[in-house]
């Protein structure tokens, strides 16, 4: 029968009527009204008063029953045993008095056991809703409680006035809340270090309110008694307002945001009347085909399943339906055996098709496709390209697709023909010769090839089997390419082909030209649109040139619609080919995730996305675009710098980069800064640039890097990764300026060097003066800088990094339980830390705070619970800062699951905002999604406003309001020590009444069988488990065995530091360093519910005495003892009456690198137990670890009991509670 406990109700803070004389408890969860409740004894009654919440105002007071089973038993009823009054607030308000003769007791000692049910009742006086009280959690609310008296809870009116005492010492301070809203609170000690984050982003009304702090710190330890202070924030809750978005087009890219792809560029066109298809090869969260209108209005997308190879995607349009036929390795499972059963690298040609709703036919596959062609290359083929799991087949057979009255017409360049197929059934129905066929078009009257190798341009005047390709005409493209694809082949020039109703034939020319060609029927040679050479990859935006033309079609009314496949920017446009101006251009999307994107602080107006520079107007809602930046930063997570009159930008992706934003509009590169993994793992993978493998620090390293790889064939490439990749550090600064990474231009660590830590999803800096972790393995953390010492005459920022190692400063008591997601540093230089517990590091190296974050990053994420309010799950990136006061700034991170949490960097955690994709509904601006990468947060510094950007499909852009209305306050608080052991009691009331008490047994063996000395081996499985093994610590498996008259433990332990005690007091080892705990009863018949030990409760303490185990038996009550051993501090005393070492115990220790397994053999007249083990008793546990050096204890670790966070008080840690204990059986 559970006892109830005022412990467990306390909340962290309480409502002021709460807190009156008699304090009324609640008893209700939310899903009814509001119950709380209170007990008061008096000389002649026990008062038993209950304050009802009514369900609606105005309705009849509800009706109460009490049932109270003492000396006598009795049902009291609100109508006629209790007065009944409704308070000022609307609450009624009833009180019961049980008199001496039904309890059977004074007031103030009577136990018995109770019920209570509330009924609310309707107008008409029927009841509406019923609660039933003090009953089993399993028991129906409609249960009548006389039903089942001997389930009643029991109450003590001993035990309820005690914990009553224990209560009015817990640590109270009032907080004023400003408004209506939410306030978050923390405590810190007397200097200014952080102690608990009290609460967090939680909903207050406004006014005064009561705050309890239960005495614990942030890792679950009681604080010594001293003077703390608090600190709170209260706002209104911060709230996102959607105002545009940009990088998309349509109007509500939350609803309709699947505008073509996020993982590549739009590459394909086709037309059929009044409609248009475009299409780009792959799209994870996209459409990567989209239908629309002649006005470029999306009318349904598709996709393509990632299990399909996925190349090269051409597009055909009939009168109902979309085709598509794709070409590639699929994403997954790239190597398969082959017709002769040799594993090799395949890569499949495939038809996928929908109608025009955007439901698809199914055909065949597994993914719905009909498969055309499967081609095998041996693994050693240079067509084999390598990517993160697979290898892959880079193919160029397919090179164009279109409809035509019926059937399906497919250009297949290796195979010298144009192949057929029926459009309904899809069966291949025959082929038309021509010489390596390159792309294909049709205006509804013939069909047109261009031979890619001749150049002629074909027609085929009656299409179908058997027909006669006619060649026209030699049409004159440009030279190829100088730059290569991965296998080291070059771009086909002729990347694209269209034909208007009269006959005039537009090419793309990708080759050096980078622009269209227009000929006549006849070959004569009309214009070329766009400049020759192309739009430049960087500078001011040209919207008539073209740079990386692809697909082209002509729509019903002539206009010609381009493809360019390039990601910096993504643009599908519209041209009058008479004229070669551009009629219209849409943009975007944005890469996967979002990224890419940030804006100007001191000119909102100017924002950056997609590899460009854009002017935004937020009035109107749209976005010019500019310039473009750089052709790497498509999906880069971007920082604006402001150094000595220049602009910087510093790009994260694999690696860090900065560059400088030029008066053009351009971005150039400056340096490159990551670990020698970070280069490898970019795509192509584990490829670096060549004058990498020439380092002399590096040759060494890279010697299996010969394959030669990239556009300008300027990368080497490897099967696998280097061997000490992440150990080495490399930074790259263009100190000549001439755009190329030299040999000399290279500073690289040592493999010995501790690592320059430089998070995946962020690192941002306050400037140029680069704030990093260093990860030493002999000296732990450090803080280093990468200082900027000023600028090279070439204008290259000047950069050492030997200089980030040797400045580096200790980080004393940082703790990483999860991988660093990323970094930020604040304008008064602290560096904040994402990893579990999120940290603040200061530049001299001192921890000034931690949050809870638990299940930071991705894979983190996916192991969190449903979002809880104050609670950060899934953070990624700090992604953006806006300063706040002298205090702090304020930080935003977006989460894998599209919860943003937005904090303080002086570590007061504000609030959350967006939806979390598990519990949203339904699609609204406020949902970005899940794995939301991007974001930016900064404050327009001319409007004042917070702004942000999130989500995908588009570049969104919010408002954040009540950021302009966080108020700050303080407070002082003295702990004292009556308060502290108050609290100890409470907590340990807690773990009483929350904890089903835990049950284990052991086993007896003849005094001849040899165990071994693996507790692991000896009978039975382990007698207690706990801790998590997957972290260095704690995790504990202990087995005991009665063997004869001894008692066998073994202990096997996980600990960073194992068995280290430098403890000089026999009877203090468990304040020094490591120790194994045993707290046992040896007699079986003593209150198991007792708080306080009783003759015959008893502690082993086993730990490491000047380098030998020594065992201290600690016996807590002995009658008769005259010369107790007293355990004292400053402010309060425990006495054990006998302390004593065993001498005839046995114990071995082996230690390894992390942990120790320890065997104790003690003989059982020693311990009291040798005639006590035929029952169940009670017995607990427990590791003691100790820090490093062995000094001083810093965790409690138990199997049973759980309330063991104080570790700063001798008195209170040599106590025992053995209501706190589980049990021991023997089988």
């Amino acid at each position: 029968m559970k006892r109830y406990s005022l412990a467990c109700v306390f909340a962290a803070f309480i409502p002021a009527e709460m807190l009156a004389s008699s304090i009324y408890l609640p008893l209700s969860t939310g899903a009814t009204p509001e119950v709380a409740y209170a007990v008061e004894p008096l000389t002649d009654r026990l008062e038993v008063k209950v304050r009802v919440e009514p369900l609606v105002d105005g309705f009849p007071a509800p009706k109460l029953s009490l049932g109270v089973a003492a000396q006598e038993d009795a049902l009291l009823e609100s109508e006629k045993d209790a007065a009944v009054k409704q308070t000022g607030d609307g609450k009624w308000e009833y009180v019961f008095k049980l008199p001496v003769s039904l309890l059977g007791a004074k007031p103030a000692e009577s136990v018995f056991h109770w019920a209570m049910s509330v009924d609310w009742l309707s107008p008409s006086g029927e009841s509406a809703l019923r609660q039933n009280y003090f009953v089993p959690s399993d028991w129906a609310s409609f249960r009548d409680i006389r039903s089942g008296k001997a389930q009643w809870d029991f109450f003590s009116t001993p035990a309820f006035l005690h914990d009553q005492d224990l209560n009015a010492q817990r640590i109270r301070f009032t907080f004023m809340q400003a408004m209506k809203g939410k306030a978050s609170i923390v405590i810190e000690d007397e200097n200014g270090d952080r102690v608990r984050n009290l609460v967090s982003g939680l909903d207050f009304d406004a006014g005064a309110h009561e705050i309890v702090w239960d005495g614990l710190d942030e890792k679950g330890s009681l604080v010594p008694f001293g003077t703390y202070s608090w600190r709170a924030i209260s706002h209104p809750g911060i709230t996102p307002e959607y105002l545009m978005h940009f990088y998309i087009p349509g109007h509500e890219p939350w609803a309709h945001h699947n505008w073509l792809a996020d993982h590549s560029n739009p590459t394909s066109a086709a037309s059929y009347g009044k409609h248009i298809v475009l299409g780009a090869p792959v799209a994870e969260s996209g459409n990567n085909i989209v239908l629309t209108d002649l006005d470029g209005n999306k009318l349904c997308g598709v996709n393509l399943s990632s299990f399909i190879g996925l190349g090269h995607v051409f597009l055909a349009l009939g009168p109902d339906r979309i085709y598509a036929f794709t070409e590639g390795s699929p994403h997954y499972n790239g190597i398969r055996k082959n017709e002769e059963g040799i594993p090799s690298v395949y890569g499949d040609l495939s038809l996928v098709s929908w109608d025009y709703t955007g439901k698809q036919q199914r055909y065949g596959g597994a993914n719905g496709e009909h498969l055309v062609r499967t081609y095998y290359r041996p693994m050693d083929d240079p067509a084999v390209s390598v990517r993160t799991r697979n290898k892959v087949l880079l193919l160029d057979n397919l090179r164009g697709a279109v409809w035509f009255d019926g059937k399906l017409y497919i250009s297949l360049h290796d195979e010298n023909k144009i192949a057929i197929f029926d459009a309904a059934t899809r069966q291949e129905l025959g082929a038309i010769a021509v010489p390596s066929p390159g792309p294909i078009a049709t205006n509804g009257d013939a069909i047109y090839i261009l031979g890619d190798n001749d150049r002629g341009l074909y027609r085929i005047n009656q299409p179908g089997v058997g027909a006669q390709a006619d060649r026209l005409f030699t049409v004159h493209l440009s030279e190829p390419l100088p730059n290569k694809k991965r296998d080291g082949s070059t771009w086909p020039v002729a990347a694209g082909l269209a034909v208007n109703s009269l006959g005039e034939v537009c090419l793309s020319d990708n080759g050096v030209d980078q622009n269209l060609k227009l000929y006549a029927e006849d070959g004569t040679n009309l214009r070329e649109i766009g400049p020759r050479g192309g739009r430049d990859p960087s500078g001011p935006w040209v919207a008539d040139a073209i740079l990386r033309p692809h697909g082209i079609v002509y729509d019903t009314m002539d206009r010609l619609w381009l493809t360019e496949n390039l990601a910096t920017p993504k643009r599908v446009s519209l041209w009058d080919t008479n004229s070669g101006k551009v009629l219209d251009q849409v943009f975007g999307p944005p890469p996967y995730g979002g990224t890419g994107a940030c804006f100007d602080p001191e000119d909102a107006t100017h924002w950056l996305g997609g590899g460009s520079s854009w002017r935004l107007d937020f009035e109107n809602k749209t976005a010019d675009i500019v310039s473009v930046l750089n052709p790497d930063l498509a999906d880069e997570r971007l920082q604006l710098i402001y150094e000595s009159g220049r602009t910087f930008l510093l790009a994260k992706g694999r690696t860090l980069r900065v560059y400088e934003v030029s008066k053009d509009g351009s971005a150039r590169l400056w340096a490159t800064l990551g670990s020698l993994q970070d280069y490898e793992i970019k795509e192509p993978r584990w490829s670096v640039p060549e004058v990498f493998t020439r380092h002399p620090a590096l040759r060494e390293e890279l010697n299996d890097f010969t394959r030669v790889l990239g556009e300008h064939g300027d990368l080497r490439n490897s099967a696998k990764m280097s061997p000490k990749a992440a150990r080495f550090t490399v930074l790259w600064v263009d100190s000549n300026a001439d755009g190329k990474i030299d040999v000399d231009e290279l500073q690289v660590s040592k493999p010995t060097d501790p690592q320059l830590i430089i998070p995946y999803w962020t690192a941002r800096q306050r400037d140029l003066n680069l704030d990093f972790l260093v990860k030493d393995d002999r000296a732990g953390w450090l803080r280093g800088a990468l200082l900027l010492n000023g600028f090279l005459p070439t204008g290259a920022p000047k950069w050492n990094l030997e200089e980030a190692y040797s400045n580096a400063v200790p980080v004393k008591d940082f703790v990483q339980e999860a991988a660093i997601q990323s970094t930020m540093t604040d304008r008064a230089g602290r560096l904040l830390v994402n990893t579990s517990p999120m940290s603040a590091i200061a530049p001299n190296g001192d921890v000034l705070w931690s949050l809870k974050n638990a299940w930071c990053g991705v894979h983190g994420s996916q192991n969190a619970p449903l979002p809880v309010p104050g609670v950060m799950q899934g953070n990624l990136g700090f992604i953006g800062s806006a300063p706040f006061d002298d205090q702090g700034d304020i930080t935003v991170l977006n989460g894998n699951h599209g919860r943003f949490h937005i904090l303080t960097t002086d570590g007061i955690y504000l609030d959350d905002f967006f939806e979390d994709i598990r519990v949203a509904l339904s699609n609204s601006p406020y949902k970005v999604g899940g794995e939301a990468f991007g974001g930016y947060f900064a404050k327009d510094m001319e409007t004042g406003r917070f702004l942000l950007q999130a989500g995908k499909g588009g570049y969104r852009i919010y408002q954040m309001h009540g950021l302009d209305q966080l108020i700050r306050s303080s407070g002082d608080l003295f702990v004292s020590e009556s308060q502290i052991v108050a609290a100890q009691k409470l907590i340990e009331a807690d773990a009483a009444q929350a904890t089903n008490r835990k049950s284990t047994s052991f086993h007896s063996v003849p005094s001849d069988v040899d165990l071994g000395d693996h507790p692991g081996q000896w009978p039975g499985g382990w007698s207690a488990v706990w801790g998590d093994s997957t972290r260095t610590f704690p995790y504990v498996r202990v087995k005991i065995v009665r063997q004869g008259d001894d008692l066998l433990l073994g202990y096997d332990v996980k600990d960073p530091s194992p068995w280290l005690n430098q403890g000089t007091a026999t009877n203090l080892l468990f304040k020094t360093g490591d120790a194994v705990d045993f707290q046992f009863s040896t007699d079986p018949s003593a209150n198991s519910a007792r708080r306080d030990p009783v003759p015959g409760d008893k502690r082993l303490l086993i730990a490491n005495y000047q380098d030998e185990p020594v065992a201290v038996l600690y016996d807590f009550k002995v009658p008769g003892t005259r010369d107790p051993v007293l355990f004292n501090s400053p402010w309060r005393s425990t006495r054990v009456d006998r302390v004593e070492a065993i001498p005839q115990a046995h114990i071995s220790v082996k230690k390894a690198s992390g942990g120790y397994r320890l065997i104790a053999r003690i003989p059982l007249a020693d311990l009291g137990l040798l005639k006590g083990l035929g029952e169940p008793f009670l017995a607990d546990f427990g590791v003691i670890y100790g820090d490093p050096e062995g000094h001083s204890n810093v965790l409690r670790s138990y199997w049973s009991n759980t309330a063991t966070g104080l570790v700063n008080d001798v008195p209170g840690e040599t106590q025992i509670n053995p209501s706190l204990w589980g049990t021991l059986r023997s089988e």
